[in-house]
């Protein structure tokens, strides 16, 4: 789709300010920068990281991580009052459902649970100071014995 400089309504807006590489239409002037709200810093932080450091050695997945969520940052940094929040996702990584709006991971077949993961899922919610736990079984529905 090409550029109609009729539809525009400001007739100073050039062609080049509306087309990305290879010329696609894009509809917007590269040059306007986004509003600050609306920029997502990089996760950091000393809470950040003990969160972070805390399910990586415990082994233990959270729809944080898995489902890419942009939000990971706050929630993990303790937000206004300090306290961080996670949800650990329960018989591992992987859901069954593969739900098109999801970024989880997902397999018809997936690997067998952690026999670990009850315990070290104790263990953070132990060593963690937290006003609630949540927690979230991948969907294994459709699987016998489960």
């Amino acid at each position: 789709m090409l550029w109609d400089s009729s539809l525009s309504s400001s007739s100073s807006t050039s062609v080049a300010s509306k087309t990305a590489k290879g010329g696609v239409h894009t509809g917007r002037d590269p040059n306007v920068k986004k509003p600050e709200w609306l920029r997502q810093r990089a996760p950091q932080g000393e809470r950040f990281e003990e969160v972070k450091e805390s399910l990586s050695r415990l082994n233990l997945n959270t729809v944080c991580q898995e489902a890419q969520c942009p939000n990971i940052g706050e929630c993990w940094n303790g937000g206004g009052d300090g306290i961080a929040t996670a949800t650990i996702m329960l018989l591992g990584d992987t859901c069954t459902r593969g739900c098109r709006f999801c970024a989880v991971k997902t397999s018809r077949n997936p690997a067998p649970p952690d026999p670990m993961e009850p315990e070290n899922t104790a263990k953070a919610i132990a060593s963690w100071v937290a006003r609630a736990i949540m927690t979230k079984k991948t969907a294994y529905a459709n699987l016998q014995g489960w």
